[in-house]
């Protein structure tokens, strides 16, 4: 009994199925081999590749500390010529503010409103600021010693006379109302003296003081306040003479 072959008939569906699992197959193939041959080649070469990686990653690693290191270093150059920079600025402004102060400190005081007294007394003479005629008086001018005018001018001048007892005799005061003083100018005030004496050294017993305070600004935006003391000292040689307060005295005893 002869048996034959009974020829495989497709349809068209099952021929696209039948090409489409060769192809998976082949694929899945290809990929086996591709992983067995990296597979041996690890295995194979495993050590080599392992130190040419760990002398990759040191010579990495080396560079970059070499170059991390050159830039510290140029920042820290850079810091330090900007901190010496600084330093040089700062000595420069040290150094014009210096100078600065000391051309303010020299015309303050070479420019600067400052006042002096000077007190008089003048026995029988005609009155220059007033209606007393031939009535002796204490004459005060407080002058403006300086270059510059004293701005918001006030001040007072207070004038005392007590005889030897002390008892107080005659008190009077002025005060001063000019705002501004300009330099080189003055103010003044005038006290009668009463009662009268026939000649100036009939007070040489007595005790005449003058006292005056000045409140200013010299011109330099410095608020000042002066204050002066003058007393009159009598002696036959040279009769009254105005001196500071508590000069009169020892005055008296070297001048008889």
């Amino acid at each position: 009994m002869v048996r034959t072959k009974k020829a495989m008939t497709f349809e068209p569906k099952d021929i696209d199925a039948y090409l489409e699992g060769q192809k998976k197959q082949t694929l899945l193939q290809r990929c086996g081999k591709a992983f067995i041959g990296l597979r041996n080649g690890i295995d194979k070469h495993g050590a080599v590749a392992t130190t040419l990686a760990t002398i990759m990653i040191a010579i990495l690693t080396a560079v970059y500390v070499y170059y991390s290191r050159k830039q510290w270093r140029e920042m820290q150059s850079a810091g330090e010529q900007t901190t010496k920079l600084l330093c040089l600025i700062q000595q420069q402004v040290a150094i014009a503010k210096a100078a600065n102060d000391d051309t303010h400190n020299l015309l303050v005081a070479t420019q600067a409103a400052i006042f002096r007294v000077e007190v008089n007394y003048d026995q029988n003479l005609p009155s220059a600021v007033s209606d007393w005629i031939g009535i002796p008086s204490i004459d005060v001018m407080v002058v403006n010693g300086g270059k510059s005018a004293a701005r918001t001018f006030s001040g007072e001048a207070k004038y005392i006379h007590r005889d030897a007892a002390g008892r107080v005799i005659e008190s009077r005061q002025h005060r001063f109302t000019d705002d501004t003083v300009i330099g080189g100018g003055s103010v003044f005030a005038q006290f009668p003296v009463v009662p009268s004496h026939a000649s100036a050294m009939d007070y040489a017993s007595d005790s005449l003081t003058v006292t005056v305070t000045v409140k200013y600004d010299d011109g330099f935006n410095n608020k000042r306040t002066q204050s002066f003391c003058n007393e009159m000292a009598v002696t036959p040689k040279r009769g009254p003479v105005w001196m500071e307060c508590g000069q009169g005295k020892t005055w008296k005893q070297l001048i008889k």
